[in-house]
């Protein structure tokens, strides 16, 4: 972790004009704001802040005994600082959500990529007998469904997903037009780059 605390995490960082701010910082020339953190110190900071306001999304990029590790650290950390309720876990691999659902049913995790097929095609049929295999549908608006035929960002999903007692949380969403759409369908997270963006489209009126 010093190693890494080192390194300047915004050396890549490339605005809208094409610059890059950050590129040239070097050793103590590294502002405290572009190193990197632990988790744990993310979540003191924001439960001091919010005090118990903020709600999260967390995921383990991870697959395989390296990402199930990764959940018994998050586990623990959430735990200690009772915040459990308040965390939505995400993962893109299946081995890791079912090692959530075996080990941790008190956390609450979104879908894997096989179950959002699955939830699509119910939705599509409206499929009577459908079971949800969680509480959160997390999924993409465009990017990469969409390019498969699959379109996610319909009142059909949505609605779909409500009388399962779904939660329909939508990631990376930058375009305002967009933005407003999912508002207007009854998207119940949308995650963006442009939060500012985000907050003013929703508390519009």
């Amino acid at each position: 972790y010093e190693e890494l605390r080192q390194l300047n995490m915004g050396a890549a960082f490339e605005d809208e004009q094409g610059n890059m701010p950050y590129a040239d910082m070097h050793g103590e020339n590294v502002p405290e704001d572009l190193r990197i953190l632990r988790v744990e110190d993310v979540l003191d900071y924001l439960i001091a802040q919010g005090q118990g306001h903020y709600k999260y999304i967390i995921e383990i990029k991870n697959e395989g005994d390296l990402g199930k590790l990764g959940v018994d650290l998050l586990h623990g950390i959430l735990e200690e600082r009772g915040i459990m309720n308040q965390v939505i876990f995400g993962t893109f691999h299946k081995e890791v959500s079912a090692y959530v659902d075996e080990t941790y049913q008190d956390m609450t995790r979104s879908t894997s990529i096989p179950e959002v097929a699955e939830f699509w095609f119910a939705a599509l049929t409206n499929k009577k007998d459908y079971v949800p295999p969680c509480k959160v549908l997390q999924i993409p608006y465009c990017f990469p469904y969409k390019n498969l035929g699959m379109n996610l960002g319909t009142t059909t999903v949505i609605n779909y997903a409500h009388a399962h007692d779904m939660a329909v949380q939508y990631w990376t969403v930058n375009d305002e037009k967009d933005m407003e759409y999912l508002v207007s369908i009854g998207a119940d997270c949308i995650m963006s780059d442009y939060p500012d963006v985000l907050y003013n489209v929703v508390n519009k009126g």
